[in-house]
């Protein structure tokens, strides 16, 4: 019991950080403003109204939008097209979109497994676990806790995040050996949000299970979660690749699709997930209950470490661009949306934390 309570608040802590909606923090007041439970007729009305406007004003072709409420999906719905070409509709319960680094809360919930089954140390040395050394730049050492909470220092390197085709997927430990970014900053002082520290902490993940990263996220969260419309692996399963949202560019005023988003460092951002599932892994929603009737477990013995004071409104493990994108909440309810849209990243446009396919 004390691991579902604990499974379900602090990947539902997380997800209310991170699984936020593009661009509805700059909407006008709505009757969602006044006190109250959301009702779905109230969030239906509000997102129909507000998600034309924006999706004209963006160029997105297709959307899906989830509202999850304390344990409960509220609202959930699919607009625009997976496929403007062949009219094919977005469908919330199939469609599957690309949910970007909101996929890192399966690493991090990972890492907390085996946290808990005393087979990682949060607070040991990284090296302890790599079969190659992390450079030695400053004295102290870089553990998980850094990598969690993305303060081991690490320069940002976009340009490698992203490839255009298959064949340029690199096996993970040589993507990271080749992509080894400099440590610019004492492990534990700055915040810095880094996207190879989560691609090593998914590589300590598959050396300590001893099974390949996308294999243990399928069999130890996807599975027991009951995501079974949605995936780890690249590429996608054919039952699956006929669900995939098309990804577009408008070039020209005119929406271009593109291919496949190939992901090299795959713990940072390789989950797929329909609009139905991705508030799955809130824990335990009462709508999306996993199979089994529990939840995946983590680690009871979490407990961050002091912060900076100046670092402490950035804490927040996996937080995607601290503050480039303003959000929708509702705090008091304990709810917040949860915003796919088929808007594409490709390699040669990554600059800075832009253009993201899912917020």
């Amino acid at each position: 019991t004390s691991h579902i309570s604990v499974s379900r608040q602090i990947v539902r802590s997380l997800l209310l950080l991170t699984l936020l909606s593009f661009g509805l923090g700059l909407m006008q007041p709505s009757p969602l403003a006044a006190a109250g439970p959301l009702t779905p007729e109230a969030l239906e009305a509000f997102f129909d109204a507000e998600l034309t406007r924006q999706m004209a004003d963006e160029g997105l072709v297709g959307a899906t939008v989830a509202v999850v409420q304390g344990d409960a999906l509220t609202f959930a719905k699919g607009y625009g097209y997976a496929d403007l070409e062949a009219g094919t509709p977005v469908n919330v319960d199939r469609t599957l979109f690309y949910i970007g680094s909101d996929g890192k809360l399966f690493t991090w919930t990972a890492v907390m497994q085996l946290a808990e089954q005393g087979r990682l140390d949060l607070h040991a040395d990284i090296n302890t676990y790599l079969d190659f050394v992390a450079p030695a730049t400053f004295p102290e050492p870089i553990t998980l806790h850094h990598l969690m909470t993305h303060t081991a220092g690490f320069e940002e390197q976009l340009a490698a995040l992203f490839v255009a085709e298959e064949a340029d997927l690199l096996p993970l430990r040589d993507f990271l050996v080749r992509n080894r970014p400099a440590r610019v900053y004492p492990p534990g002082e700055i915040y810095a949000y880094s996207n190879y520290g989560t691609a090593l902490a998914g590589y300590i993940v598959a050396r300590v299970s001893g099974e390949r990263y996308a294999d243990y996220i399928t069999t130890q969260l996807l599975a027991p979660l009951g995501m079974t419309h949605s995936a780890a692996v690249q590429p996608l399963p054919p039952e699956l690749m006929r669900d995939m949202s098309l990804g577009y560019q408008v070039r020209d005023g005119v929406p271009e699709a593109l291919d496949f988003e190939w992901v090299a460092a795959a713990p940072c951002a390789a989950i797929r997930a329909s609009g139905m599932q991705a508030p799955t892994s809130t824990g335990c929603s009462t709508t999306r209950r996993p199979a089994s009737g529990g939840c995946v477990p983590t680690s009871a013995a979490w407990r961050p470490r002091p912060w900076p004071a100046a670092q402490a409104r950035r804490r927040a493990l996996s937080w995607p661009c601290a503050s480039a994108w303003p959000s929708r909440r509702w705090p008091s309810r304990r709810a917040a949306a949860i915003f796919c849209a088929s808007r594409r990243m490709t390699p040669t446009a990554a600059s800075g934390c832009v253009d993201r396919r899912c917020w």
